[in-house]
């Protein structure tokens, strides 16, 4: 894995291998330092048709595909290290951030190791004397999935694992940002003497190997991570060869704090929550919506916390905040920003550079900040005064991925939790994902489930056998 970082080309992986060079080489550039550190050999035409080709069944035994994801994840064990180097280079976050990604994707290889021998069929009684009814659980069949630049490895294992825990052939696409981070497992794959065909990763633009493989009636199902607006057309292509989705999409994170919790000891779960990959990710609290009471000492205990954040080099194990930014991440933090200024809002903590942490007060819902994701490092802090009106604001989205609630009364968290519209909520607890919790949202949000006990049967279909002896 070491010598990824200085291997001078990368290709796709198909058919259980990496392709010879072809065609026009393109510069890598790392995100940390704008510099080419290595060069892609992008797909084309025949590399999708080629690996669509190869596809092949991982096995037909349950234990076997459980062998296979175990030795994936042991590889990545093995160079976690180098791998973290890899995200890092690739993506910009904290090396520390990135030994973290690749634990989390290390679980989810793991947890669905474990969940391919947990797929039960089921005899159901029939009112018809004599009759039996059965259920038979089998793979969809070949998957397409896309993977965001954000996690570049760990999203893809949780696509990925639960694919194979099934029985389901994948092809991959990564994001164009961070195509490297997502080859690594095809050289887990090859560690793990997966049969070849069962994974592909093709490297490349989207009009080049998403669209025909969106296109191809082989493709039975297809799982996507990124922006409501990509997924819904991703969604619509697919609907033309009637393939099954998963949709990660887009959220808009609300975090209420109620009067009754430990201020301090709650701002430092948000400041840590908000600021993480440097507010890149797609569970980031968007909007902090707090209970007047407590809505000055909150700001302030946020904004000490924050401001004790080190910002640096993100190779540097004491870095908490990276100096790389994503170049989308930027253009929206400034029209937030300004937006906001514009509209009234209170700065708190203003910075010229786009990565290092800012924050806004009194915000409202006439602002972008309120009501679109900002995906970065800026925190929209606004107060409310009952429960129902904070309930309101909270739901005042057309995403429902993620939201947190902070209180330590059961009625108030009883009814947030029934009130919330989200897939997720994190109740006291500002770090609501793990393999074996399910993942996904509500409305604009997307469907679908990765990870949790259900999370494999994305990746299944059922047969009904009905069975009459007279």
């Amino acid at each position: 894995m070491e010598d990824l970082l200085t291997k001078e080309y990368h290709t796709c992986f198909i058919d259980g291998d990496f392709i010879q060079p072809e065609g026009k080489e393109q510069p890598h550039l790392s995100s940390v330092d704008g510099k080419a550190w290595t060069k892609l050999y992008l797909g084309a035409e025949e590399n999708v048709t080629a690996a669509l080709k190869a596809l092949t069944t991982p096995s037909k035994s349950a234990y076997e595909r459980a062998d296979y994801l175990h030795r994936m994840g042991d590889f990545l064990e093995q160079h976690k290290e180098a791998i973290a180097k890899i995200i890092t280079t690739e993506m910009g976050k904290v090396i520390t951030q990135s030994l973290s990604e690749v634990d989390y994707a290390i679980s989810y290889f793991r947890w669905f190791a474990e969940e391919a021998k947990r797929v039960y069929d089921s005899v159901i009684p029939s009112h018809v004397p004599d009759k039996t009814i059965q259920t038979q659980t089998v793979p969809i069949g070949p998957c397409f999935i896309t993977t965001p630049w954000n996690f570049p490895l760990a999203m893809g294992a949780r696509k990925i694992a639960p694919a194979i825990a099934a029985g389901c052939p994948v092809i991959a696409r990564p994001s164009s940002f961070t195509p490297v981070s997502l080859l690594v497992l095809g050289h887990a794959a090859k560690y793990a003497g997966l049969p070849a065909g069962s994974l592909a990763i093709l490297i490349g633009k989207n009009e080049n190997i998403s669209v025909l493989l969106m296109q191809s009636p082989l493709i039975k199902k297809f799982s996507f991570t990124g922006s409501t607006e990509i997924g819904t057309r991703l969604y619509q292509q697919g609907a033309v060869t009637l393939k099954k989705a998963s949709l990660e999409l887009g959220g808009n994170a609300p975090f209420l704090v109620f009067d009754d919790v430990d201020v301090k000891k709650v701002a430092e779960h948000a400041a840590i929550a908000k600021f993480r990959n440097n507010g890149q990710t797609c569970i980031c609290p968007n909007r902090f919506l707090v209970q007047r009471a407590v809505y000055e000492p909150f700001i302030q205990a946020f904004k000490d916390h924050v401001k004790r954040f080190y910002i640096g080099d993100p190779f540097d194990s004491k870095t908490q905040i990276s100096t790389a930014l994503h170049p989308t991440s930027k253009d929206k933090i400034q029209g937030h920003k300004s937006d906001a200024l514009e509209k009234g809002a209170r700065p708190i903590l203003i910075e010229n550079e786009p990565y290092k942490p800012q924050i806004l007060s009194d915000i409202t819902p006439e602002m972008r900040i309120f009501k679109e994701e900002t995906f970065g490092p800026l925190a929209g802090i606004m107060p409310f005064d009952t429960l129902d009106e904070g309930l309101t604001f909270a739901n005042q989205t057309i995403h429902g991925l993620a939201s947190y609630v902070f209180t330590n009364d059961l009625r108030r968290a009883k009814k947030a939790i029934q009130d919330l519209n989200f897939g997720i909520i994190g109740l006291n607890d500002s770090s609501p994902s793990s393999a074996e919790m399910p993942f996904g949202g509500l409305k604009a949000s997307g469907f679908g489930i990765e990870g949790g006990p259900r999370g494999i049967y994305e990746y299944l279909t059922q047969k009904a056998i009905s069975t009459y002896v007279s």
